[in-house]
């Protein structure tokens, strides 16, 4: 069975090389780390589109016509996992969601949400000093006790994603800003794996379990002292788990 890998926002498929590396080779060949719209070597959004509408066209071009997907998404990447297993219905195959919501930013109904203000103000300082917000982004990603991690990421990464295109940058921001995709969570019938960290900075481990509920059938695995980007430094331990979950749930 294909999957399909989602990266998140400000980053690339590159991020998953390390976990999809230590992927079953059957698992590891079929593997396919995709570049969001705007991101890595993709054009950004043209107007009307979506990333999952995007997405489900390839699909084709790909020879993924019939057959079931299963679909790996990571933050951002997690939302549009759940928006295309939506639209894909029973072609959608076992989904996995790394540091995963349903709705990113706060308001009555989603009180564990971020303050849309900080991505507005993000957006904002994206004309005047991308570095930093970038930079910012990224040190933020990890937490207190995994500083050594950011520091190897920033290494790998950063030379290649301090410089980025600022209009794709601000249709992901505007995507997660807006999106709230807990209407079409029932039209989801996909085993659901989330994997999620105790720690996450970014996205509140609460919202995971919130989504856990929402999704029936859905298993929740809680990283301890996790941040929001938990496979980094335990690819190994990721691409088992995912592996596993992907292949008992192929058929």
């Amino acid at each position: 069975m294909n999957s399909l890998w989602l990266h998140g926002w400000a980053t690339d498929r590159q991020v998953f090389q390390g976990v999809t590396c230590n992927l079953k080779k059957n698992f590891r060949d079929l593997a396919c780390p995709f570049d969001l719209p705007g991101f890595g070597s993709a054009a950004p959004l043209e107007e009307g589109e979506t990333y999952s509408g995007q997405i489900v066209s390839l699909l084709p071009l790909w020879g993924i016509n019939e057959e079931r997907i299963g679909i790996v998404g990571w933050s951002m990447g997690a939302l549009v996992a759940l928006e295309m297993a939506a639209q894909l219905k029973d072609k959608a195959g076992p989904v996995v969601l790394i540091s995963g919501c349903a709705c990113f930013t706060r308001s009555q109904d989603n009180r564990y949400g971020k303050d849309r203000r900080i991505l507005e103000l993000m957006s904002q300082r994206l004309d005047h000093e991308p570095e930093a917000v970038l930079e910012n982004f990224f040190s933020g990603m990890f937490s207190q006790s995994r500083q050594a991690y950011r520091e190897s990421f920033s290494r790998r990464f950063w030379p290649g994603y301090r410089i980025q295109d600022i209009r794709a940058l601000r249709q992901g921001l505007t995507y997660l800003s807006q999106a709230d995709l807990r209407p079409l969570l029932g039209y989801i019938k996909s085993p659901v794996l989330l994997i999620h960290g105790a720690d996450d900075p970014v996205i509140d481990f609460r919202l995971a379990e919130e989504l856990s509920r929402a999704l029936p059938g859905a298993n929740l695995v809680k990283i301890s002292e996790g941040d929001h980007i938990p496979f980094w430094g335990a690819e190994k331990y990721f691409a088992d788990l995912i592996g596993d979950f992907l292949e008992k749930n192929a058929d």
